[in-house]
């Protein structure tokens, strides 16, 4: 499954966390502010996955969560 979304622009933006199905923490993180991408591996065929994501700062203060995005492997 390939998450691609817009990258932030604020000066401080050191990368952003993906939360898949409701979890409280970060199911992956991505540490590049330029390359807004996630390739979720652990997946499985006929399952239906939710995501949202987050930005963070140097100072790892985190941003409220995007809406949900969903998705079904085929």
């Amino acid at each position: 499954m390939t998450l691609i979304w817009t990258a932030g622009i604020e000066f401080d933006l050191a990368g952003y966390r993906i939360y898949r199905d409701g979890a409280a923490t970060p199911t992956a993180m991505v540490n590049d502010r330029d390359t807004p991408v996630f390739l979720d591996f652990d997946v499985r065929p006929g399952q239906t996955y939710r995501y949202r994501i987050s930005a963070f700062d140097f100072q790892n203060m985190e941003s409220p969560l995007s809406e949900e995005a969903s998705a079904t492997v085929p």
